[in-house]
């Protein structure tokens, strides 16, 4: 008799403990003709699923500082183009 495993189951990619699921989302876009599933998992374990929250916030702030800086690097360049056609005139 062959037993078969429940491999449904998720595991925590850090600390093996199995996952708990948060949230789940159906979004219908126009473009795509499946709805798209979105899913939230977090980590049965307490320890890791902080650790993990503290590394995603910190990465998220990370984004938000690359972007503001990218804002305004272009600023700056629309601001020197402006400045060189007033030269040239």
């Amino acid at each position: 008799m062959t037993t078969i495993s429940n491999s449904s189951v998720l595991r925590c990619s850090q600390c093996g403990s199995e996952l708990i699921l948060v949230s789940e989302k159906i979004t219908k876009l126009e473009e795509f003709s499946a709805p798209i599933k979105t899913k939230v998992y977090k980590c049965s374990n307490e320890e890791c699923q902080k650790d993990i929250d503290k590394k995603t916030s910190s990465r998220i702030k990370l984004l938000k500082q690359q972007e503001q800086a990218k804002e305004n690097r272009i600023k700056a360049k629309v601001g020197l183009r402006l400045n060189k056609n007033k030269i040239l005139r």
